[in-house]
């Protein structure tokens, strides 16, 4: 693993919010999650390990090391810059870089009994076969992924009465979609028995309307970021511009926009032993 190196430009590119943006984002969503690992993944032992893909600020992996201190924890992500420093770490997190599009070095492969991943669509936006491929040579034989996506299919604009306008958070839905993330979500199930999975269990978490307004602050925050980054004086930044300040007039009206999360969890088996059919539980 990679050390991280100081004179990486990872902040500059993104916005100083963006650690404190994911750091929200995954307090809000816990609260909706409930415990950092599904029921379906059997308690870790003592000197197990456990790596968080796509780590970013380390908050889960730190969360989770801090109540489980005989779990070895690792954070892994293609830059780890917005992590806190080496010295603040508990003994038991180690930290490193690997970008999942990448096949893992020897010294990850079938070293983790759980691997969790959130988000592998900030890897990549069309075809996460590879990424899947690549994650599943990090676990042992037996060991546990947890992988959780936003499924913005299913996002929508929500509203404290019928007749509120909304057509500027509308027309932000309509864009969001466009983009076609995440449209591969169906096809996860698939991949995973392809790739030495069975036991294939599936969660779709909805917000709870008490916090809607919360995750419609999120959603609007990444936008901001999104427009603060086009180009000054474009056409597109100015489009842009005209349709935020017409959603954030919505939103004081009491519109809102909610996207559900998917948790997928599944074993992994050697491919000799995988079933002809899958086997996929929804809940």
């Amino acid at each position: 693993m990679a050390a991280s190196d100081a004179s990486d430009t990872y902040m500059s590119n993104r916005d100083i919010l963006a650690p404190t943006h994911h750091n929200a984002f995954y307090y809000l969503w816990q609260r909706e999650l409930g415990d950092l690992l599904s029921h379906y993944i059997p308690e870790p032992g003592q000197n197990s390990s456990i790596a968080d893909v796509g780590t970013a600020t380390g908050v889960w992996i730190l969360e989770y090391a801090m109540t489980h201190p005989d779990v070895q924890c690792v954070g892994l992500d293609k830059n780890i810059v917005s992590l806190p420093p080496k010295a603040w770490l508990p003994s038991n997190v180690s930290v490193g870089t690997w970008n999942p599009l990448e096949e893992p070095p020897a010294s990850l492969c079938a070293k983790f009994d759980i691997v969790r991943i959130h988000a592998l669509s900030n890897f990549v936006m069309n075809d996460p076969a590879q990424g899947i491929r690549n994650i599943a040579m990090l676990l042992k034989p037996g060991g546990y992924l947890q992988w959780e996506e936003l499924d913005h299919s299913r996002a929508h604009p929500v509203a404290v009465h019928h007749t509120l306008m909304a057509d500027a958070v509308v027309r932000m839905d309509w864009m969001m979609k466009r983009t076609g993330a995440c449209a591969w979500l169906g096809r996860v199930s698939e991949w995973l028995m392809e790739n030495g999975f069975r036991d294939l269990r599936q969660s779709v978490i909805q917000p709870e309307k008490a916090f809607w307004k919360f995750h419609t602050d999120l959603y609007l925050l990444s936008w901001v970021g999104f427009v603060t980054h086009l180009p000054e004086g474009s056409e597109q930044k100015r489009v842009q511009l005209q349709l935020l300040a017409q959603v954030k007039e919505e939103i004081k009206q009491g519109v809102g926009y909610v996207c559900p999360m998917v948790v997928f969890v599944a074993q992994r088996v050697d491919n000799t032993s995988l079933p002809q059919v899958s086997n996929l539980a929804i809940s």
